[in-house]
């Protein structure tokens, strides 16, 4: 195994053994939540074919959302310019010879007329090309292009293995277990938190809120919606989701430890307050909750009011 890459033997030994067969997919759709390893994992495998220079080798092209050159922020999608610009690449002949590889870092946000030429790159695939698309859903990409990729699943870890492999690269057994519980079984975002202060700030400030927000009158709750949203209207939805993604894990721990499962709840271990929260309500209230939640994020991809939504989950909560 790798040393680099915590946990996902199964998808490591499978690209191993094509590579040993030469049976190498000539696109791959790479799926799992935010730091959970993908990443890790392309690099790891751009190395085995093309050599140590992982993504520095001149004959791997990457493709992600463009900057705005006005407001310095990243733009909403992948354009289909930056796709006719990446075929362009793949047609022509590899700088050492071998093969190319294109890794599209945020194929979710690929528009439809990127996309659509994108699936024209899949139906006729240039020889000595791979492609590998990375996506948080399958269910997000076109099923005309999921269909023509090798789908490999990322699943979470287990908080046990990213703690050890904290342990193994010298950080203190307390804290690399609070890091692996924090982490919800994502080894990158275990590393973010260990190197990143901000990043464990706002994970503690999440915890700060939440608590609050569940000890609140209602009132209260709907004054403190309209200071966690920003004023433009662009990042607001954006904004939401990610706080959303956060009090997901937080509810799934206060459901866990609600109906018994304690040594389940992995951020329980970080924040035993927790435990008082869950126990106030029933375990059929926080399912209803953390659906609402989930119905809520779905919601969010209409474009739903941001600050209507989260004033609905503040009702229910």
């Amino acid at each position: 195994m790798p040393q680099q890459i915590i946990g996902h033997e199964k998808i490591i030994s499978f690209l191993e053994k094509t590579l040993e067969n030469g049976q190498i997919s000539q696109a791959f759709l790479f799926v799992g939540p935010h730091g959970v390893g993908k990443t890790t994992v392309v690099e790891w495998l751009i190395k085995k074919i093309l050599g140590p220079q992982g993504f520095d080798h001149p004959d791997v092209s990457v493709v992600a959302r463009l900057t705005d050159e006005k407001t310095g922020k990243t733009k909403s999608e992948i354009v289909v310019d930056q796709i006719r610009d990446l075929r362009e690449r793949l047609s022509m002949s590899g700088f050492m010879g071998g093969r190319k590889i294109a890794f599209i870092e945020e194929a979710d946000f690929l528009n439809v007329e990127a996309a659509n030429s994108l699936l024209k790159t899949l139906e006729e695939p240039t020889s000595g090309t791979i492609l590998i698309l990375r996506t948080l859903s399958a269910e997000r990409m076109l099923p005309t292009i999921a269909s023509r990729c090798q789908i490999l699943r990322f699943t979470h870890v287990p908080c046990t293995k990213i703690a050890a492999a904290l342990s193994a690269r010298g950080v203190i057994k307390r804290e690399a277990e609070a890091i692996a519980a924090l982490s919800s079984g994502r080894p990158g975002y275990a590393f973010r938190l260990l190197r990143d202060e901000s990043t464990r700030s706002l994970e503690e400030t999440t915890v700060e809120q939440f608590v609050e927000i569940l000890n609140s009158p209602l009132s209260a709750r709907f004054a403190k919606a309209a200071d966690w949203l920003p004023k433009d209207e662009v990042n607001k939805a954006r904004q939401l989701k990610d706080l959303l993604d956060r009090w997901e894990w937080l509810l799934r721990d206060v459901f866990l430890i609600s109906s018994g499962a304690e040594d389940l709840a992995a951020r329980a271990v970080a924040y035993p307050e927790l435990k008082n929260l869950a126990r106030k309500k029933t375990n059929q209230h926080w399912i209803s909750v953390l659906e609402t939640l989930r119905e809520i994020k779905s919601d969010l991809n209409f474009h739903v009011n941001p600050g209507l939504a989260l004033e609905r989950l503040f009702l229910k909560l």
